[in-house]
């Protein structure tokens, strides 16, 4: 399994969120790399916390399957931030639940992701 960085996750996030407004801006042809950086930011949350790269997963599907999905970077990197200000325990910032802002546009049942289209893990 990949080791976690929460400081990778942030940078695939940022690369992520400047796409997705080249995207908006008339260059569609970015899509398969915002695909990847997000792809990359779930991978290094794995380990952090499975929650994280769960959301992250489904605003990358929702976004591929969405013509006018919006993720919520702002919200994302806030959550990673507060993951990465747990010093006390690692078992602590792997449980952190995400906050409501990092969950719009995704479906939850019980409090969980529920995933929508790919259901690959």
């Amino acid at each position: 399994m990949r080791r976690h960085c929460l400081g990778c996750v942030l940078k695939h996030l940022g690369s992520a969120a400047v796409l997705e407004e080249e995207i908006r801006n008339g260059y569609p042809h970015y899509r398969f790399l915002l695909y990847g950086h997000m792809d990359q930011a779930a991978s290094e949350a794995w380990g952090a916390n499975p929650t994280l790269a769960k959301v992250i997963r489904q605003h990358r599907v929702n976004f591929q399957y969405q013509d006018d999905y919006d993720i919520p970077f702002e919200a994302l990197a806030e959550y990673v931030e507060a993951i990465a200000g747990i010093k006390d325990s690692i078992e602590a910032a792997r449980h952190l639940a995400p906050p409501k802002a990092c969950l719009a546009g995704l479906t939850l049942q019980d409090g969980a992701v529920v995933f929508d289209g790919d259901t690959r893990p």
